[in-house]
């Protein structure tokens, strides 16, 4: 442990699919959570990997959960106050979420970082749906758990990045998903993307998957093992290969400053502002709903050749 402050009222789950930065999350939450007190797991579909979360909670029967997925890096500073902020919170309240700041989407959302109320976990197990009627099994929860009178809360703490570092082919793979869910969003970040594109590689591998989405079969599914076995052709026409597994020089004290750095970055802040815009004001755009109904038939037309292919 080094300077941090630390946390042993929580017991964290990772839930990993073969993500570069899995070792490096592991790494970074140790900074904060003792390490007898993080567990990785690899379970697939995601609902069994949400099941799992609920039962390592439960057994290590300290009074938060805090699920992490393995593609994001955290800042210990904010973690610590991101879990503080929520002991402060009424008690009823099942999950806390705070904001992470979004390599692809370039904007600070919701996604990788879920507290919960251990003792809580035990109700939430019964309500946990699978992925054959939702996408979102975790959100899926959430919503459940709120029927029956334990919310979920917003805390506007941001703790870390999201798809930072990360292999190629999982950026490709994420983004084709971002395509289903946020088709309108992305064509605001197109002109950005090509922009850093000759900086970055990453933004290469997006505009590549943001241009190609259409031709390839994708049901939204978020499993690294089930998608995209010719990667290797396309990162060779990019004039690419896939990045090693070894990861350099980022430490807490790194992710810390950039997620300071980002989180003033106006071009950051203006692409969060978009897209409140658009989902508070969906009526005023005809070409939101549009491009909503086209993920939708996209997500309903692959569940439906997933099913005929079964028979």
């Amino acid at each position: 442990m080094n300077s941090y402050s630390t946390l042993d009222n929580v017991a964290v789950v990772i839930r990993a699919s073969g993500e570069r930065t899995e070792q490096l999350c592991k790494s970074l939450l140790e900074d904060v959570i003792p390490t007898q007190n993080i567990v990785v797991i690899h379970e697939s579909p995601f609902s069994h990997a949400v099941l799992r979360t609920c039962e390592i909670g439960l057994s290590y029967d300290l009074p938060w959960t805090l699920a992490v997925d393995a593609d994001v890096l955290v800042d210990p500073v904010k973690i610590v106050e991101f879990i503080t902020l929520a002991g402060q919170m009424d008690t009823s309240i099942f999950k806390f979420n705070p904001r992470i700041i979004d390599k692809l989407l370039y904007m600070k959302r919701l996604a990788g970082v879920h507290l919960y109320r251990t003792h809580l976990l035990a109700i939430a197990m019964d309500h946990i749906g699978s992925e054959s009627f939702t996408i979102r099994p975790e959100s899926y929860l959430a919503h459940q758990m709120a029927e029956i009178g334990h919310h979920y809360q917003t805390v506007d703490v941001v703790v870390g990045l999201h798809d930072f570092e990360q292999y190629y082919r999982d950026l490709f793979r994420t983004l084709m998903t971002h395509s289903i869910r946020h088709p309108m969003y992305l064509r605001l970040l197109y002109p950005f993307w090509q922009e850093l594109a000759s900086q970055d590689d990453d933004y290469r591998v997006v505009l590549w998957a943001y241009q190609t989405t259409n031709l390839f079969s994708v049901d939204a599914k978020l499993d690294a093992r089930e998608f995209l076995d010719n990667m290797d052709d396309i990162l060779t026409f990019l004039g690419l290969s896939e990045k090693s597994s070894y990861i350099d020089n980022i430490t807490s004290q790194t992710t810390h400053e950039k997620v300071t750095d980002l989180s003033q970055d106006k071009r950051l802040l203006n692409y969060t502002q978009n897209l409140e815009k658009i989902r508070a004001n969906p009526r005023r755009s005809p070409k939101y709903w549009l491009f909503r109904a086209g993920g939708g038939m996209k997500e309903i037309g692959a569940y439906i050749q997933k099913r005929a292919s079964q028979f």
